[in-house]
């Protein structure tokens, strides 16, 4: 894509940054149906002895399951798209403010003032990504 905008094709690089994000929409969507259908048996690969262990594991593979599309929208559209068309801090700054404004501080509420449950907490790991996902579209 930065070959594109070097070469002056502007509209040729946004056609193709579009269906690169359209893509990895539907491709991560399939990857992350696999591995919530799948979680039992990919959580009984590791011999689990404690059935509460297993359970909570098929629990976090299903919750990473979900929030593998927003993982993979933002890498796409900071690493692939951002940096390849020559902005390089946007995704510091996204980073920055996501990681150590946003989720961090909502992680330490959810486990030590609200006292959530582990897999309540894990869910907020991935608001940096949804609020990344959301400001980059």
């Amino acid at each position: 894509m930065g070959k594109m905008i070097g070469r002056g094709e502007r509209e040729h690089a946004i056609k193709f940054a579009k269906n690169f994000i359209f893509a990895t929409i539907g491709l991560s969507a399939l990857i992350g149906l696999a591995m919530y259908t799948s979680a039992p048996s990919i959580i009984n690969l590791f011999n689990v002895e404690s059935a509460a262990t297993g359970l909570m594991a098929i629990k976090i593979l299903r919750i990473y399951s979900i929030g593998y599309v927003f993982h993979s929208l933002t890498f796409i559209l900071v690493v692939g798209i951002f940096r390849s068309a020559g902005n390089a801090n946007i995704g510091l700054v996204l980073d920055i403010i996501c990681v150590w404004v946003i989720t961090i501080p909502l992680m330490y509420l959810a486990g030590f003032v609200w006292k959530f449950s582990f897999p309540v907490i894990y869910i907020f790991t991935f608001t940096e990504q949804v609020v990344k996902t959301i400001i980059c579209l």
